[in-house]
């Protein structure tokens, strides 16, 4: 999912947009929170966010803490694999980019439509 800046723009004209802020850095959250504001919209953070409510089947947190993995698992090391996203980003004009994991519990992904 991409996000810009007009498309938050344009959820919270004149409206209040929930977020959770444990996903977003404070420099985002003030842009964002900017633009609410210039869209005479209110970024509003939220207690608990409302898709951990309804998401009933969530994988356990991870116990083991995140660790790079060696370049001889991941054919180039992570310095390489950033680079070669922000190019891509630069090359597309992008702003904002969301990275999600590809976690489906085992499941193939469905082709989006």
């Amino acid at each position: 999912m991409i996000l810009s800046d007009r498309s938050i723009y344009e959820a919270i004209a004149s409206g209040r947009l929930g977020i959770d802020p444990w996903l977003f850095t404070v420099d985002s959250a003030r842009r964002f929170a900017d633009g609410a504001a210039k869209a005479g919209g209110e970024l509003v953070a939220v207690e608990n966010n409302p898709l951990d409510a309804v998401w009933k089947a969530q994988p356990p947190a991870p116990l083991s803490p995140i660790r790079p993995q060696e370049e001889h698992f991941t054919g180039r090391d992570s310095a390489d694999k950033r680079q070669a996203i922000e190019d891509i980003l630069t090359i597309r004009d992008f702003d904002k980019f969301l990275a999600a994991s590809g976690y489906t519990g085992g499941q193939p992904l469905a082709p989006s439509a």
